[in-house]
């Protein structure tokens, strides 16, 4: 069965009669972050940072925002998992 034809067949079941009208005919969306794409000056000012400080506090993390011209919330440390 290819997709088209299953995408069908479940259009079909969801219009039907004895279907439940609680189902949604629309999927939800997935909220997902766009991605960020940085430039070669930004690369290097973070990769800077992340030489003299491996975890940037508050105030390391406000001045590379401002001298890169990103937001903060894109100047982050993760934890490994």
């Amino acid at each position: 069965m290819t997709l088209i034809s299953r995408a069908r067949r479940n259009l079909e079941v969801l219009l039907s009669p004895g279907s439940p009208s609680h189902l949604p005919l629309t999927p939800k969306r997935i909220n997902t972050r766009v991605r960020t794409i940085f430039t070669s000056f930004q690369l290097e000012e973070l990769e800077k940072a992340f030489k003299e400080s491996h975890y940037p506090d508050v105030y390391a993390r406000e001045m590379l925002s401002l001298k890169t011209d990103l937001p903060e919330d894109r100047i982050q440390v993760r934890g490994t998992r």
